[in-house]
């Protein structure tokens, strides 16, 4: 008697991605990458379009909004390879770049370099300092923290990174917080036990969240723990009230939705107020820093490698991957930020690329692989039903396929517009045996998002060989 199966449908979608290719806790295998699921709740579309935009703009290592007569002005610093500063302001609803700025006196580096807007001007930390520039980019001093109030250079070893907290911008120096507040500069304005170097830090309920380690570098001591110390300005400008430790280090944190998320070197997770939840593996190699984080109205999202990873607080998926692009293949995602009307632009190879977020009709852009049937015999595949979210249009083409248990790639048909496909496609004479079934559509050309997937086998009687 055939055995019905569903490989996929709306309660996987809402799933996300599975932890591994052999586990079963999300809707989709994780070796395929391109997969959004926020156009429409409980359908599997493909990643978002991307367009490359004109022009060269140096991989950036931070970046702010700013507004200049209430129109955002988007502002990007770029490292072309020697560290040098590239300064760019970036349209608002396109993404092209235009270089405003560029200076060779200061070193621009990720995770050192930070970026923030305050009372009209950008701020951007470099190696050693901090520099000022008007929204408009009229006038700009890449030395203004050291050239105010005869402060010291920053220490050249550590990050740099921007927080405004009760209406001062703080500046993270080793294991110091210098401030601004638009009129007077504070160096020292406040410290943590001199023995640890600061990461990163956020505001959090009106505190701040201050992580360090014994050691900022990014090598081999990047698996040293974390402290978090919280300081509560308004209970004590030079005492922090708690601390808790995290078995990791802590690169990146920001608050999305009233939660504290936290990237470290070996997971990405949150804050609970009692411990760290990892909520999915990071590969320590590829560290997540602040300028590759983002999010839109809905979604948060970070670069990771060549993936962007999207989580919107019960799931996450891979939205996108420079591997599913032949041209991009081989090269890294520097900085994710978000743009107009929840675009999302990357920047990749000394170039700006810009998703649009609700077009998924991308061509030949990856392929969606779902979780594997494995069966305690050896069975017959008669039939798979696959169902559409959306009509087939003309050219739309989304070639089937599946993996056996020995890895064998195995050919199922093809959906076809010009095969009268619309809604769903039935093949109903696959007439495939195997032990292991896992099914694999190619995003070919017009690809339609998947609403359901169910199969049909039938036991042979054979045992599954030892």
């Amino acid at each position: 008697m055939s055995k019905k199966i569903t490989i996929f449908d709306t309660r996987y979608a809402q799933a996300g991605v599975s932890t591994t290719d052999f586990s079963k806790d999300g809707g989709f295998s994780p070796l395929d990458k391109g997969q959004n699921l926020w156009v429409k709740k409980g359908l599997l579309y493909n990643g978002p379009v991307y367009t490359e935009r004109a022009g060269t703009v140096y991989k950036i290592v931070a970046w702010a909004m700013g507004y200049s007569n209430d129109t955002v002005v988007p502002m990007a610093v770029g490292d072309n390879g020697s560290n040098d500063g590239y300064f760019y302001s970036l349209a608002s609803t396109t993404g092209v770049g235009t270089q405003e700025l560029t200076t060779d006196t200061k070193d621009f580096f990720q995770f050192k370099s930070d970026a923030i807007y305050f009372d009209g001007y950008f701020y951007v930390s470099s190696k050693d300092d901090v520099g000022r520039f008007t929204n408009a980019f009229g006038s700009a001093s890449y030395n203004w923290w050291s050239s105010i109030g005869g402060h010291s250079t920053l220490n050249i070893y550590c990050p740099h990174h921007l927080i405004e907290y009760d209406g001062k911008i703080y500046i993270t120096d080793d294991y110091k917080l210098h401030s601004w507040d638009g009129t007077d500069s504070v160096e020292n304005a406040f410290s943590i036990p001199s023995n640890y170097k600061i990461t990163t830090a956020v505001v959090h309920k009106n505190k701040m969240y201050i992580f360090a380690s014994t050691d900022y570098g990014t090598g081999k001591d990047r698996f040293v723990a974390s402290k978090c110390f919280i300081w509560n300005k308004i209970t004590s400008e030079t005492e922090y009230e708690d601390d808790f430790e995290i078995n990791d280090k802590v690169y990146s944190a920001k608050v999305h939705d009233g939660v504290l998320y936290l990237w470290c070197s070996k997971a990405f997770g949150y804050w609970n107020g009692i411990k760290f939840v990892k909520i999915m593996d990071l590969n320590p190699t590829y560290p997540v820093y602040k300028q590759m984080i983002t999010n839109n109205s809905e979604v948060l999202m970070f670069a990771h490698n060549k993936d962007i990873i999207a989580y919107d607080g019960n799931k996450y998926s891979y939205l996108f991957s420079t591997e599913n692009i032949t041209a991009l293949s081989s090269h890294r995602i520097d900085a994710i930020f978000s743009g107009y009307d929840d675009d999302i632009w990357a920047s990749i190879n000394n170039k700006i690329y810009k998703f649009d977020f609700e077009d998924n009709s991308g061509d030949g852009e990856g392929y969606h692989r779902f979780n594997r049937q494995d069966f305690s015999e050896n069975v017959r595949i008669d039939r798979i039903l696959i169902e559409f979210g959306e009509e087939m249009e003309t050219g739309s083409d989304m070639p089937v396929t599946f993996y056996d248990e020995n890895g064998d790639v195995r050919t199922i048909g093809d959906m076809k517009y010009s095969n009268g496909d619309r809604w769903y496609k039935d093949f109903n004479e696959v007439d495939e045996e195997c032990a292991s079934l896992q099914l694999r559509i190619e995003n070919k050309t017009n690809a339609k998002p998947i609403k359901k997937i169910t199969a049909w086998v039938t036991p042979t009687g054979d045992s599954v060989e030892e």
